[in-house]
């Protein structure tokens, strides 16, 4: 009998004819009928994906750049007017929604105090700005946060090649307030994050607040 060649997906039908014995008369036809079995393909090996890496100009926190965000304090974590947990982790600043913050609270707050942004790897910076305060409205009860707590009265952008860039504040513009800055560098760090006292009843909340933090640039 031959042998069957591979793993064939059909099945092989193999006739095998025995020859006459020494008596002479024919021997019975024996059919055998083999079936393989169906080959599975491998499924490939998961890969990562890595982020793609724009080499245009913009919000550094979008390019695709790695980045880590990490802050001297921050306040404990409390809830909304609809009793959900709210975070005020320093990472908030790079999510582009003003609704969440990196919150501090001012009876505990040091000249040492900052955030730090450091990059994966060597960018180029053209600005940098912030949204001062915490710029929320409650959708549970329409309460405005913003008014609640104090605001920052000045910044200053330290960069990793040895420049400042600081930037007075208007404690009542809720939108970007940025600064013209040059240098390539491995990381950002914000600080002279001195608030102002608020004058509205509102203002019940002893904490200081940034929304969001923008840095405009790209891998150099």
């Amino acid at each position: 009998m031959m042998p069957l060649r591979g793993a064939a997906l059909l099945a092989a039908s193999v006739s095998v004819l025995a020859l006459a014995g020494c008596t002479g008369e024919p021997q019975p036809v024996v059919t055998v009928t083999v079936t393989a079995e169906p080959t599975t393909a491998a499924e490939p090996a998961p890969t990562d994906t890595p982020a793609v890496v724009s080499s245009e100009p913009g919000n550094l926190f979008e390019s695709g750049v790695g980045y880590t965000i990490t802050a001297t304090q921050t306040a404990d974590e409390s809830t909304d007017a609809a009793g959900n947990a709210v975070s005020y982790d320093a990472v908030n600043i790079a999510d582009g929604d003003p609704a969440t913050a990196w919150r501090k609270s001012s009876d505990d707050w040091s000249g040492d105090d900052y955030l730090l942004v450091t990059f994966d790897q060597p960018v180029t910076l053209t600005s940098a700005g912030l949204i001062n305060g915490y710029a929320k409205v409650d959708k549970a009860s329409g309460t405005d946060r913003y008014v609640q707590n104090h605001r920052l009265c000045w910044a200053t952008f330290e960069l990793s090649d040895g420049s400042e860039w600081s930037i007075e504040l208007d404690t009542d513009d809720r939108a970007m307030q940025s600064v013209p800055v040059a240098g390539t560098v491995e990381w950002v760090r914000i600080t002279d994050l001195y608030y102002c006292g608020t004058e509205e009843p509102e203002a019940t909340r002893d904490f200081v607040a940034i929304s969001d933090v923008e840095l405009i640039g790209k891998p150099a």
